[in-house]
Parts: C-alpha cells; structure tokens; sequence
C-alpha cells in the first residue's frame, strides 16, 4: 500500500505518537517496533487535514430584496489565512446547499421537519475536499446555493425554499437540480457580457465567478 503525505512538516498535526499506540491497544494491538509506529503515524496524519485560519465562519439569511432570483441559501465570505497556492486568488465561488462547508447550515434543499427532529437545521463540521482544496488555492466562498429536494429533480419544481428563476425569464425556473450554482453563475456571464437588466428584470443580485454542484 502506498500513502501521500504533502509534506514533513508536522507542526500542525495534533496526532501524537502516544495516540498511535492509546489507538492501536483499544483495538488489542501492540506495535512493538519503532520504525513501524514512525511509519503507522505518518499514515494516521496523512489522514489528517490542517484546519486553515480565516475569517470566522459567518453566515446569514439573505433578505428577498437580496436574493431576486432565489439562489442564495445562506451568505457568508469565506477565505483561507494561509492559501498554499494562487491558482483561485480572489475568485468568487458559491457551493450547492447539498455540500458540506465547516461552520455553515445544510438544508440538501428539503424540508425542516424532513431533515431535523429538533427543527434546527444542521450545521457542518467539516469542509468536505473540494470546498478544503478551493480554499487552499485562494479562492472566497460567497454562499451556498438553492438547490432541488434532495437534490433529486432536474425540473427545478421541489425546492422547500422556492424554484430558482431563470436568469433571463423571471418566473421561470432555471432547471436543476444544482439550480443555484448554474443560475448565478449564467447571471454573471451576463452581467460581464452587460447584459445586467432587461425590460423585465432589472437586478441578478449580487453574482459570483464560479460554483460547485453535483450534476
């Protein structure tokens, strides 16, 4: 078996050789050779992911003056203190309401009473990888975007929060189930293109460059 580490440095892992073997006993082994443990510990903080410094992890409900076309789940702005690469630097990205990001609330576009017993949605506790690796390469993390119940329909019709309307064809949905992601990201090509207003929609609302979804 092969493994990746990405670097020697250690200073940030909280994993500590004493772990290795509290961890090793609680399932009735002993590792009795030192070159063994230095090599399983290696492995354990290969699994290991530095918690990146930033903004506090915010977040907020926009108002409907805000959101005109539906697309924001929850706002916020995140960035890492301490990016590894440029390669994203700067760029604006919005992640589907079905994706983890540590510290924001998840609704997967269902139902309060569907997804929670106590009526309080859950909040992450993690970033899932790729929302981890657009931090690490310099990107901001403006919110999470509407998307289809269970993110399960491509006819943008289930959403509990309401359909996503077309960027173009206000009062007409945009499609899914990624619906968000792929609206507000088609509403900013416009407004690069100028094409920011029209007879019947004056407004996108605030846009971003990029977004992740599923489908």
């Amino acid at each position: 078996m092969s493994i990746v580490a990405l670097s020697d440095d250690t200073s940030q892992s909280h994993i500590e050789i004493e772990d290795l073997h509290r961890l090793a006993a609680s399932l009735n082994f002993k590792i009795t050779s030192d070159k063994d443990a230095d090599v399983y510990l290696l492995m354990l903080r290969s699994f290991e992911s530095d918690v990146l410094g930033g903004q506090p992890r915010e977040y907020y409900k926009p108002e409907p003056n805000d959101n005109p076309m539906n697309v924001w789940s929850y706002c916020c702005n995140l960035a890492a203190a301490r990016p590894i690469s440029d390669v994203l630097k700067g760029r604006s990205v919005m992640i589907k309401d079905s994706i983890s990001v540590g510290g924001l609330l998840t609704t997967l576009g269902t139902h309060l009473e569907i997804l929670s017993k106590d009526e309080k949605l859950p909040l992450s506790p993690i970033d899932v990888t790729v929302v981890s690796r657009l931090l690490t390469a310099g990107a901001v993390i403006k919110s999470t975007s509407t998307c289809e119940n269970f993110y399960a329909s491509p006819l943008l019709w289930t959403s509990a929060s309401r359909p996503v309307y077309h960027p173009l064809l206000h009062g007409h949905t945009a499609g899914g189930s990624s619906s968000g992601s792929c609206a507000l990201v088609a509403a900013n090509a416009l407004v690069v293109a100028g094409r920011d207003s029209n007879d019947s929609y004056t407004s996108f609302g605030p846009t971003v460059e990029l977004a992740i979804g599923t489908d």
